[in-house]
């Protein structure tokens, strides 16, 4: 089993947390996503850059649900209200139509919290606990599942979802904060150095490790310190799995044919 972390150029917790039991391999089907905000804000452009690089991967939009806010945001292209029912019957929908053959794309963004240890993220009626979320993703048919997470603490989740068949990734520990910058609408500064990367012909890994460097770098940190003039923590990205081997699995498609 792997397990690798970076804590001086780049900072990074790559751990397969369980021996294998099968092997995932890439699979000729079509893609599935879900993306979810639970407010309106710098949240909703992060939202809209994901789900364009979606459409220009080729990815069809009605195999795309995006629930955010109240349902009816700036965002002309959201399906749904960000609740924690509306996205257990996108789950619902998403079990009926998928097959064995398919990839799954969950992305999670807004606020999160920590409590007691266990993280939760924010929805438009409330809160989604780390293990009610994963009870809510269990038996997707996918050939594999990545969930992404993208808000604060967004690391408890990661953990949760990076066993079986799915992969885990997300912008900080289970301990720490996300950075962005609010004052250019980007409420996530690793999502928009992992998108469109991770569509365009590299590994999950591949496109980790690029977001890695482009948001950790020791230099990035540095600046970021010198320029706030105060001491920032630093953020840890997280890659979980179990089974399907990030550095072998691509999410936008079944071949390197773009790299």
């Amino acid at each position: 089993m792997r397990k690798e972390k970076g804590r001086i150029w780049t900072r990074y917790d790559k751990v397969q947390q369980a021996k294998p039991t099968e092997v995932v391999s890439n699979l000729d089907g079509s893609l599935y996503a879900i993306l979810f905000n639970a407010n309106e804000g710098p949240h909703s452009h992060d939202l809209k850059l994901v789900y364009h690089s979606l459409i220009d991967a080729g990815v069809s939009d009605a195999d795309i649900s995006v629930l955010e806010g109240d349902g009816m945001t700036q965002n002309r292209f959201v399906n749904k209200s960000a609740t924690a029912r509306n996205l257990n019957s996108v789950v619902d929908s998403i079990r009926q139509k998928a097959t064995p053959n398919d990839r799954l794309l969950v992305y999670v963004t807004n606020n999160g919290n920590l409590v007691n240890g266990q993280c939760n993220v924010k929805v438009y009626d409330g809160t989604i606990w780390e293990k009610d979320f994963e009870q809510m993703m269990q038996d997707l048919p996918a050939n594999f599942g990545l969930f992404y997470f993208a808000q604060c603490y967004s690391g408890g989740f990661a953990e949760r979802m990076g066993y079986g068949k799915n992969i885990g990734m997300s912008n900080a520990s289970r301990q720490e904060v996300s950075w962005g910058n609010f004052d250019k609408n980007v409420a996530n500064i690793f999502t928009h150095h992992l998108f469109p990367r991770i569509l365009e012909g590299d590994t999950i890994e591949e496109a980790f490790d690029y977001a890695v460097r482009k948001d950790t770098s020791l230099i990035r940190r540095k600046f970021l310190i010198d320029a706030s003039a105060v001491t920032l923590s630093t953020v840890t990205p997280q890659l979980r799995w179990q089974n399907a081997d990030p550095s072998q699995l691509y999410l936008g498609s079944t071949s390197p044919s773009k790299k």
